[in-house]
């Protein structure tokens, strides 16, 4: 199994995560082919370097729009895109609970990472397998006409977190399903 990136999503993917020094999210469209996204949408939610937060409020609110457009959650909310601020494209601590913790009930889910010199990861998430297997993701070869405006997008769904204090030796991030602050603690005494 590999999943292909329509030209304009992995071009929209890359201009919405340099629009940021933060990580950025949203969901793949796959109204066709499970495995073939055709587009990248944005949610309103806030960002970290760490994290992005979605509005639950507002994911509700894109969930019915895409019921009304015909596209149930297989099609619009099964493949999790995001980025990362840095090169890394490995899943997180928190990516993988995040994850896990959306979609344990769905038969399938894709998590998709994209890092800075285009560095791609995709993750497939089976529930009877019960866990998740990295699988290879391309980027269709086929150049669109034109890109929509993409600025307006970013700008009406994207907003700086609020900053908390760092946590310097233990590392931080938040749950992007409820907001709530994750805070790892230390393996072995460090004083």
């Amino acid at each position: 199994i590999q999943i292909v990136l329509s030209r304009k999503t992995w071009n929209k993917i890359r201009y919405m995560r340099d629009k940021e020094t933060n990580e950025v999210g949203g969901f793949g469209i796959t109204p066709n082919n499970p495995i073939f996204v055709e587009d990248f949408v944005l949610v309103p939610q806030e960002v970290s370097a760490a994290s992005c937060i979605f509005d639950p409020e507002k994911l509700s609110i894109y969930l019915e729009e895409m019921a009304d457009k015909g596209l149930p959650p297989q099609k619009c909310h099964r493949i999790w895109i995001h980025t990362h601020p840095g090169n890394s494209v490995s899943p997180s601590s928190t990516d993988t609970e995040n994850f896990y913790s959306v979609y344990h009930n769905s038969s399938w889910a894709v998590m998709i990472i994209v890092g800075q010199q285009d560095a791609i990861s995709a993750h497939l998430y089976l529930q009877e397998f019960g866990g998740q297997i990295a699988i290879p993701a391309a980027i269709e070869s086929e150049i669109p006409d034109a890109a929509p405006d993409w600025d307006v997008e970013f700008q009406t769904n994207v907003s700086e977190e609020i900053k908390i204090p760092a946590v310097t030796q233990f590392g931080f991030g938040c749950n992007w399903q409820t907001g709530k602050q994750i805070v790892k603690k230390p393996s072995k005494d460090v004083t």
